[in-house]
């Protein structure tokens, strides 16, 4: 499920993504933003009793999102949750502006934002493109920072990096299980804004890890690997692709795909058929734009949702995290080399 109901507004650069619901602007900007950046006010809720009495109910406060600058729904105020009264709101424009404060200068840009759930959630993906995030071929990769947070007590603020972007609740949630290992949480308690005022010094953290992936990618693209010995490890990983334990005889299916990612390895977009990074790129171009993302008669949207947060995305993260272990590496070639083989006399 998408997640976009009723009250909810999703906004790209990319387009209208998979779902069709998004509205596309070249840029976003603070005119852009402004509808998502509605006030959130408390009260204490009260109920009606039976006899007609009012009664309030103490220890806790209503939450309500002021929709009264929204020209396009028709309610003025919506309700999000009756949390304890130690909650404190983080507004979705205090995220917007902790993330412009700390992007500043940097030339970052907002790729999609959007609320989720009427209004109950609200992401921001921020492309924090650098020129360092170069390997040294020249290859540039996409780097995303997604903000996260929630108005019904279901999500802290959090920042952290990942290779999903944020356009659904599906991806909400991918985004978060593809997350690097550098993230950090802000908590609706009162004293969460002396907490944000520290995020620039988790940005400097994120930025250093970026490049560290950058020196896993300029070492794959030092270790020499021939067409063969791709078809080998990728038909290793498959036979055991998250740890289910290797098979005694690989499936037509993975053998197939094994040779798939082989040809793309040498004739993929931008690969020479000669390193482990050309590899990685024929086995991301497979599980991305190929039968590797939904099988042969995936739509186009069908292929950029499963690429994205399904089983495709699965593996080309464990794949990578495979292909820079050598021991990992070697394993699934002399484990892949046998059951490649095997199959192969199988298949005569």
């Amino acid at each position: 499920m998408h997640g976009i109901e009723e009250l909810d507004l999703v906004l790209s650069t990319e387009g209208t993504e998979w779902h069709g619901l998004a509205t596309q602007f070249e840029q976003i900007g603070d005119a852009e933003m402004s509808p998502l950046c509605f006030d959130v006010v408390s009260g204490t809720p009260s109920i009606e009793a039976p006899d007609g009495s009012i009664i309030k109910l103490d220890g806790r406060k209503l939450l309500l999102a002021d929709l009264r600058h929204r020209e396009d729904v028709e309610t003025d105020w919506h309700p999000l949750a009756v949390p304890k009264d130690s909650y404190e709101v983080i507004s979705n424009a205090e995220v917007y502006e902790m993330m412009k404060r700390s992007f500043e200068g940097l030339g970052c840009k907002v790729t999609a934002a959007g609320t989720l759930n009427n209004l109950a959630k609200f992401f921001l993906n921020v492309d924090i493109g650098n020129p360092e995030f170069k390997v040294a071929n020249g290859d540039a990769f996409m780097n995303n920072m997604c903000f996260i947070t929630s108005h019904d007590g279901t999500y802290a603020l959090e920042a952290y990096d990942s290779s999903t972007r944020i356009v659904c609740m599906n991806t909400f949630r991918w985004s978060r299980e593809t997350a690097g290992e550098i993230g950090v949480k802000f908590y609706h308690t009162k004293n969460v804004a002396s907490q944000i005022k520290h995020l620039p010094e988790y940005l400097q953290a994120v930025f250093a890890n970026r490049a560290k992936e950058m020196e896993f990618l300029n070492f794959l693209l030092q270790c020499p690997c021939t067409p063969t010995q791709a078809s080998f490890i990728t038909a290793g990983y498959l036979a055991n692709p998250i740890g289910a334990g290797y098979p005694d005889v690989l499936s037509t299916n993975a053998f197939n795909r094994s040779n798939a990612v082989r040809d793309l390895m040498v004739g993929g977009i931008g690969n020479a058929g000669k390193t482990l990074y050309d590899l990685l790129n024929g086995f991301t171009e497979y599980f991305t734009h190929h039968e590797g993302a939904g099988g042969k008669k995936a739509s186009k949207i069908k292929r950029k949702s499963v690429s994205a947060f399904g089983m495709a995305a699965e593996h080309k993260d464990q794949f990578l995290n495979l292909l820079i272990d050598p021991l990992k590496v070697e394993e699934a070639l002399e484990m892949g080399k046998r059951l490649y083989v095997d199959k192969e006399a199988a298949l005569k």
